[in-house]
């Protein structure tokens, strides 16, 4: 995804190409819902990257192919630019995000892009998609990782395809390569949808629809007219696809042949030896918008973290700020175009410091990445007033929900009762509890949780879909266990809200099932707000003079607010209960709500962002759920 104008024969169309990729990416992630498909302009940038990674491969400057040259050039255009921006960034975090669990989750983060490993670690922590997602300030650099990799190995590929005698059969060796990556592509699309977005296998073919054009397997254009037409068509497809497609399509598969088969054509019909592709790409090459090609790469860089810090500080941003984030984007761009790619290219650095400086601050980012790891944050960076606050962020009690997990060895041995605790990460948050409960009452609490997911049956057609009907499945297969004495159902109910008013009549199918066997508890949500406000009150306090960056919601929600939040699933338990159906529902609100639902007792914060409990948060129900299970399973 580099900006690649130093060599031979320029191609300014290609740079017009980046343009309206990055520009896809970029408002995408400001106007989501007007450029729906904008991120496909990723996609677009890998074609490109595989077109010219393979072109310099099949013909070096030297008429041979040089490993150590290529992984010199790689290093030379990608890095630079990166270092700066993450130290940068690096900087900013230690500043701005509060030790746990933003710092603490940077520094991991952090280590991954240092050993180009990103994209997997976004695969195992966050969906790319995801509301919180946008306060994550590397998350961008998932794609640098894939293209890293493949950088890796496609040079020592082609040097093995290149001993083969006929073109044909290179050809075919390549088309092969490039099938079982979009079959694979398509099948993880279908079933795995993360895992089809972040793995590097599943995204080869877009680099190798590159590569296919490097090695002219598209027969040349000969009429102008057909030039013309194929480069007009291309763009039609990149930009209809940031349309057309958005984050429920399942992609990278067959259908990130739009955006991917756009871009082949357009520099297909670019090409030198074809005839002048006509006004499209006479558009494309206008100043303005080379500009933005040449800086894209930049521009690619620094737009995510600008947002990211931006709906750390503020949440959801105004048009004002909007305009701010945007035209910090476009200067950092130049900024780092000018000041650091284009010195970079014009300098030839002996290899081995080349290779050397790099590892140095390898070295460097990735031990400042494991020591914010280990130290949970650095909370020491904290003022002192607030030092005892930020330790009630750290993580729920140590292995309290390993300890109850049904793949564990049961540690209550002869229990009175086993009881299952089904739910999303709200039945985590109670962890702690139920563990503390388990060993003082001797209940054997059995944890089966999965983040999102609601007790009903989903559509098939998504992995998210099929994971939660799998968590769900066992739960029906554990309510049929004779050992069990009750299930306990913990959901985020108020978050859900909407949905279980949209999904009533399938909540209380699933809920009904479930009962038929063994009594059922519903566990009652706590409040939720808006803002981590907890989060931002600490950050504040962090900033100290500088806390007018960041403006907090208030620490408190009305009570009222709060019940018109539960009254979706308390209506649910109260019907299924006029049907004789044995369940029964715990309120947790009259623990944190008088008046007004508190964040914070005595200054210790019961929340750790928005709608999840500290440990402190956790153990307030410890008593009055305790109580009320000796009374159930008595």
């Amino acid at each position: 995804m580099t900006t690649n104008t130093a060599i031979k024969n320029y191609r300014p169309d290609i740079d017009g190409l980046r343009a309206v990729s990055v520009l896809g990416v970029v408002f995408f992630h400001v106007f989501p819902e007007w450029l729906p498909g904008g991120f496909l302009g990723v996609d677009v940038f890998f074609v490109i990257s595989g077109y010219l990674i393979t072109k310099h491969l099949l013909h070096p400057a030297n008429g041979k192919i040089s490993l150590i040259e290529f992984y010199d050039r790689r290093i030379r255009r990608i890095l630079p630019a990166l270092f700066v921006m993450v130290a940068v960034v690096t900087i900013i975090s230690y500043i701005v995000f509060i030790p746990f669990p933003e710092y603490f989750r940077f520094s991991q983060s952090l280590v991954s892009v240092t050993f180009m490993l990103s994209n997997i670690y976004f695969y195992v922590k966050s969906d790319y998609f995801d509301i919180d997602a946008r306060e994550i300030p590397l998350l961008h650099t998932w794609s640098l990782s894939i293209e890293e990799q493949f950088y890796i190995i496609w040079p020592l590929l082609i040097i093995a395809i290149n001993l083969i005698p006929k073109w044909k059969i290179r050809t075919g060796v390549i088309i092969g390569l490039f099938s079982l990556s979009i079959l694979y592509s398509q099948y993880l699309a279908t079933f795995n949808r993360s895992a089809a977005f972040y793995w590097m296998p599943s995204r080869a073919w877009e680099l190798l629809t590159g590569a296919l054009l490097a090695i002219d397997f598209i027969p040349q254009i000969k009429k102008p007219l057909y030039a013309h037409f194929t480069a007009s068509l291309g763009v039609a497809m990149v930009v209809a696809s940031f349309f057309i497609l958005n984050s429920e399509s399942r992609i990278p598969g067959f259908l990130s042949l739009l955006p991917v088969g756009g871009a082949a054509l357009f520099i297909e019909a670019n090409k030198p030896k074809n005839p002048t592709a006509g006004f499209i790409t006479k558009w494309l090459t206008q100043k303005p918008i080379l500009f933005i090609g040449l800086i894209s790469y930049s521009l690619y860089l620094w737009h995510w973290p600008i947002l990211a810090f931006m709906h750390t500080l503020w949440g959801d941003l105004t048009p004002g700020l909007i305009t701010i984030a945007l035209s910090s984007s476009f200067l950092f761009a130049w900024l780092s175009y000018r000041y650091v790619e284009q010195p970079v290219r014009k300098i030839k650095p002996a290899l081995s410091f080349t290779f050397g400086l790099s590892l140095v601050i390898i070295g460097l980012l990735s031990s400042f990445a494991f020591y914010g790891h280990f130290k949970k944050g650095i909370p020491d960076r904290v003022p002192n007033e607030i030092r005892n606050t930020v330790n009630y962020f750290l993580p729920l009690g140590p292995g309290d929900c390993a300890y109850l997990h049904s793949q564990m060895e049961r540690k209550i041995k002869n229990p009175k009762h086993k009881v299952v605790v089904a739910g999303d990460s709200h039945s985590e948050d109670l962890c702690p509890v139920f563990k503390t409960i388990g060993e003082n009452d001797s209940i054997d609490f059995v944890l089966e949780s999965r983040s999102g997911c609601l007790p009903i049956e989903y559509e098939k057609n998504s992995d998210f879909g099929i994971r939660c009907n799998a968590n769900f499945n066992r739960l029906l297969q554990l309510s049929n266990d004779p050992s069990i004495s009750m299930i306990i159902l913990v959901y985020a109910w108020n978050g859900h809200a909407e949905s279980l008013t949209d999904s009533k009549k399938e909540i209380t199918q699933a809920i009904t099932k479930l009962a038929k066997s063994k009594p059922l508890l519903i566990i009652g949500d706590v409040p939720f707000f808006e803002t981590p406000v907890t989060q931002c009150v600490v950050r504040k306090a962090m900033l100290r003079s500088f806390d007018f960056l960041t403006v907090c919601q208030p620490t408190f929600l009305s009570a009222i607010h709060t019940q018109k939040q539960q009254s979706a699933i308390y209506q649910i338990v109260q019907e299924l209960k006029k049907k004789s159906i044995p369940v029964e529902f715990f309120d947790r609100l009259p623990q944190f709500c008088k008046q007004d639902c508190q964040t914070f007792y005595d200054d210790i914060p019961l929340y750790r962002d928005s709608n999840h409990l500290t440990y402190s948060g956790a153990m307030v129900s410890y008593q009055p759920l305790r109580e009320f299970l000796q009374e159930e399973l008595k």
